[in-house]
């Protein structure tokens, strides 16, 4: 299932700092599949969501349609590997998160 953005309902979520997705105004229900932002026909963002909470990549986009980021996440929290891209979609650095903290930057 894919849904965007503004489809959903958000709750802060006080560990991550980050929000948790639902699909009822109510906040009861989590959302299970994929978030997306577009501006107009392009896509900004997308990642997936499991049980309303960020999981799996996220992937951040330049206004051409190539990749500016792609970040690894549990949880709402950023973990594991991160990588940015060039406009010319050039890899410009790698990185390892751990809590959303950048440990290691590799240019």
């Amino acid at each position: 299932m894919e849904k965007y953005f503004k489809e959903l309902y958000l709750k802060d979520d006080p560990i991550s700092g980050e929000s948790d997705y639902y699909i009822d105004n109510n906040l009861t229900i989590p959302y299970n599949g994929t978030v997306i932002d577009k501006d107009g026909d392009i896509i900004i963002w997308k990642f997936e969501v499991r049980n309303g909470k960020r999981t799996s990549l996220k992937y951040i986009y330049y206004s051409n349609g190539k990749i500016e980021q792609i970040n690894e996440c549990r949880g709402n929290v950023t973990f594991g590997v991160s990588k940015e891209f060039e406009e010319k979609g050039n890899l410009r650095s790698v990185s390892i998160v751990w809590n959303n903290d950048y440990l290691k930057i590799s240019i």
